[in-house]
């Protein structure tokens, strides 16, 4: 067998729109790498990307297609690919992970100061293309559906194409307030087989797969308004997340986003792909009608972190990154107000069909009477509950054509 590496330029590249990459007739190991995603900005000095996501903030998007046929997408993919950079390890992030996606996790503690902080800043974007920070994503880590199907061949599918979509909201890109930034044409590379019996073979023996694909559901979190009298004010809501209904679902993952970074109602160095740790929170999930949990549910912020670990893994976690801060930790932790309180996240296993599913969820406001608006406090603000699920899809294969399907 042998292997020719091919470097794929975009069919279609509009900066800060989309980019489109084709695949030349062949069969190749599904193991794609894109290359050089990043973006320029007006400003010479180099800028950090987003410290939560990385270089990856820029993405909204991605689709692997086969002419109209959706094979697999990750929608909010910047806020996904956000909490996947908070689900690895520490030394993955300290080590490879700020040089591959540009994120600033990996901590260490300061021998002098005694603080916690970033192990060292990565590479930002400036306005100089040939030295502005540029990712390395390998594309099979992202989609199941190319790390099961192991080969994409354009017999089986003639159309594939994958599709970038770029966030139009470019305050998410960048840990500054620089918003003057242009993508810049990435690339992918791919590894062509040149071997006729071989890719006969492939497809004789292939007899169809089952993969996990994301997908998420979004709903809004009204404001909560304390007043002087009701300080605390409760609020308890019940979402119905029908994007879910007639699928296999496994694990969720919920992420509480914010709309806005003013009055520091989200990170400056996250933006609003963080999830935002709320006061007294309790939250609890019912599918097809039965609880999850038992009792109330989950009502404490090391319970939620607890159950998070167990369901996704490892988690980049330092103290009070997913809830309220711990007292005096401005003396604690390097730029506290930025890195605490803005990774809070809640997981669940669910492991059945769909029929119907509900997200029971309860936080207390806290009355400021220096706001204008308790609208605009971090702890009584608007929110965008992103739940993204697990689910079970399969691709069934005739022999001659192919059908992607729930199970």
């Amino acid at each position: 067998m042998s292997l020719r590496t091919v470097l794929l330029d975009a069919d279609n590249d509009q900066t800060n729109r989309r980019s489109i990459f084709r695949l030349p007739e062949g069969i190749y190991p599904s193991n794609f790498k894109m290359l050089n995603l990043g973006c320029t900005t007006s400003n010479p000095t180099p800028q950090a990307y987003n410290e939560l996501a990385g270089v990856l903030a820029i993405v909204r998007q991605i689709q692997l297609l086969d002419g109209a046929t959706v094979l697999d997408s990750i929608d909010r993919a910047n806020i996904w690919n956000a909490f996947k950079s908070y689900n690895k390890s520490n030394d993955d992030n300290r080590d490879l992970q700020k040089n591959l996606k540009k994120n600033n996790l990996g901590f260490e503690l300061q021998a002098e100061t005694l603080k916690i902080q970033p192990y060292y800043t990565p590479d930002g974007a400036s306005n100089d293309l040939d030295t502005t920070g540029k990712a390395w994503v390998d594309l099979s880590d992202m989609f199941a559906f190319l790390k099961q199907i192991k080969y994409i061949d354009t017999n089986m599918f003639p159309n594939f194409r994958i599709v970038v979509e770029y966030d139009t909201d470019l305050d998410n890109w960048l840990a500054t307030t620089e918003v003057n930034n242009s993508t810049i044409e990435p690339l992918v590379v791919a590894k062509e087989i040149n071997d006729e019996p071989f890719r006969i073979s492939v497809w004789k023996e292939f007899k169809g797969m089952s993969f996990s694909s994301y997908e998420v559901d979004t709903v809004r979190l009204d404001a909560v308004l304390p007043t002087s009298s009701d300080t605390t004010k409760k609020q308890n809501e019940t979402f119905r997340l029908n994007g879910f209904n007639g699928k296999m679902l496994n694990r969720v993952l919920v992420s509480k986003n914010a709309l806005s970074t003013a009055n520091d109602r989200a990170s400056a160095k996250y933006k609003k792909l963080g999830s935002e740790a709320q006061n007294s929170e309790v939250f609890q999930l019912r599918v097809n009608g039965s609880q999850v949990f038992p009792r109330s549910g989950i009502v404490d912020n090391n319970e939620r972190l607890a159950v998070l670990n167990d369901v996704w893994g490892s988690l980049n976690s330092i103290p009070s990154a997913g809830s309220l801060p711990f007292y005096d930790s401005v003396n604690y932790v390097v730029d506290s107000t930025d890195r605490l309180t803005h990774l809070d996240y809640f997981g669940a296993n669910v492991g059945y069909p769909i029929e119907d599913l509900q997200l029971d969820y309860e936080r207390k406001g806290a009355y400021d009477s220096t706001l204008v608006s308790q609208d605009l406090g971090k702890y009584n603000q608007a929110l965008d509950i992103n739940m993204f699920g697990e689910v079970l899809k399969r691709l069934i294969w005739t022999g001659t054509n192919y059908v992607i399907a729930y199970m």
